[in-house]
């Protein structure tokens, strides 16, 4: 749903510069920075935008799958019915010196089910910056196997996973 109303390029000291863009109402709009591979966003609410100055970080981007870690993984099972609903928590950090963004475009987070889930798996992340974006998984070399290509930036990401399962008591997972 979003429709881009202008691109830049920067200048060497990253600076930009839009002219006549068209008068956003009362709506936010979106900025957006691809750099090496990441893509980093911030919201500009409609008080913001003018002529002011706005700043979005970036970082050097890494394609080493050891800038990042798992620092927790909860699991959640919901037994309702004939259906297991089962929700993974996973916070990953990169904590990268200097700061990198982990990029890799056959996938930055990629993880197994213990079997075929009911209607696919829905993913969100949530990076520093707060806002959940869901992202599509996209199949792996083996079975039940999936991959999001999300830039992992510097410090905590919080990835979600939610699928579901045939139910019915005992149930091995």
């Amino acid at each position: 749903g979003v429709t881009p109303v202008a691109t830049q390029v920067t200048d060497s000291e990253g600076r930009f510069h839009f002219e006549n863009l068209p008068a956003s109402g009362n709506s936010p709009v979106l900025l957006r920075v691809e750099y090496q591979g990441a893509t980093y966003s911030r919201p500009v609410l409609p008080q913001q935008s003018g002529s002011g100055e706005m700043e979005i970080q970036v970082f050097e981007a890494g394609r080493q799958p050891s800038m990042v870690s798992v620092k927790e993984h909860v699991i959640f099972f919901h037994p309702s019915g004939g259906t297991l609903l089962v929700l993974e928590q996973v916070v990953v950090e990169n904590l990268s010196q200097p700061p990198k963004t982990y990029v890799n475009p056959k996938g930055t987070y990629p993880f197994t089910l213990p079997g075929a889930p009911r209607e696919g798996v829905r993913v969100s992340v949530e990076g520093p910056g707060g806002m959940p974006i869901n992202q599509t998984p996209v199949p792996g070399d083996t079975k039940n196997s999936f991959a999001i290509s999300y830039p992992i930036r510097p410090v905590e990401t919080q990835i979600r996973l939610e699928y579901a399962y045939d139910y019915q008591s005992p149930f091995e997972f």
